[in-house]
Parts: structure tokens; sequence; C-alpha cells
């Protein structure tokens, strides 16, 4: 007798290494986003921190001075008018030390952010596609934070920004939210 074919157990043993292969290939992809949404992060967190600096220094020659406090943002508006600020956009400075939020070191352009209204469409798209649509979006108006790991945005987190000696040190001051860089994140990007 003449067969042409293959057999059940042949065709099951190929599937099997094809399953196999699949999968070692799968732990191999998923593993190197994660460790490329971790370096994005890591540069997120040292972006923050120089830009932290340099919204010190550029605050430090006008306005710390002893234990006054002042509410500002840095674009010129006074917080203490009728008008007060734009909380996305508020800088309290009192002696030595600086308190904001992360929006607004992006609102006084001291940050790049991304278009709000771009996250809502890019949501609905594959990471890959995401990342484009968050690429050709970051040159608009009304711009945000996102946490390149989990796609949030992280804009309502605090820092404060202290001068020791002759260093600028950047700390977290909502630590335990689960979404907002800790101190320990800063502190890499601090040195």
């Amino acid at each position: 007798m003449n067969n042409k074919g293959f057999t059940l157990i042949e065709l099951l043993a190929v599937i099997v290494i094809i399953s196999v292969l699949g999968g070692i290939a799968a732990v191999g992809v998923i593993s190197t986003i994660n460790s490329s949404k971790n370096a994005a992060y890591n540069i997120m967190v040292n972006n923050i921190v120089t830009a932290s600096k340099t919204l010190y220094d550029e605050v430090s020659n006008s306005y710390i001075s002893g234990s006054t406090v002042y509410q500002f943002a840095v674009n010129g508006s006074d917080c203490s008018t009728d008008f007060g600020c734009n909380t996305n956009e508020e800088i309290t400075v009192s002696g030595n030390q600086i308190k904001t939020n992360l929006q607004s070191l992006v609102s006084n352009g001291f940050l790049d952010g991304i278009d709000n209204g771009c996250i809502d469409s890019c949501n609905k798209m594959s990471d890959v596609d995401m990342d484009n649509c968050i690429n050709s979006c970051s040159n608009l108006n009304n711009k945000i934070l996102i946490e390149p790991r989990d796609k949030k945005d992280i804009g309502a987190c605090e820092i404060t920004i202290t001068k020791s000696g002759n260093d600028i040190i950047v700390t977290a001051s909502d630590e335990d939210d689960g979404i907002c860089p800790t101190t320990d994140d800063y502190a890499k990007g601090n040195k």
C-alpha cells in the first residue's frame, strides 16, 4: 500500500514543536517590550528631574528669598490676583523649596507633553500604532504627561524641588498612589 500523507502522530508532533517555538518567541517579545517601556520610563524621570532643575534655576533668581510664599505660573500670571492661577500652572515657592505638579512643568514649557485630545483617539489602537499616534500629537496645545508603561496621565503628581548645598534635589510629594514616580525613581535621575 502506498501512503503519501502524514500520520496523525506526525502532524501532532509538528504542531507541538511549532507551539513550543511560538511560546518561546512570545516570551522574548514580551520581555523586550517591557524592557523598552522601562527604559522609556527612566528617560521620562530623567527629563522630569532636568526640567525641575531648570525650573528651580529660573525661579530662584526672582522668587527664592526668606520665608515668603509665592504662588505663580512661570508664564507671568500671579496666582494672588482675583483670577488666580490654573492649578495646572501653579508653582509655590517657600524659602529654598518649590512645590508644584508635573502638569505645571508641561504647561510652563519645561517638559514636553502630548495633546490630551489625541489620547482618546490613540487609546483605541494597538501599542505600536498608539506610539505612532502619540508621537504625531506631540506638537499640539492642551498637553498632558503620560507615563510610558501604563499610558496614564501623571500630570497631577506633585513634586518638591529643594536646593541642598550645590545640589538641586527632586522628591515625590505623593509616594503611595501607585501611579506617580517615587522619590527613589527621582533619586536615580538626581545623580
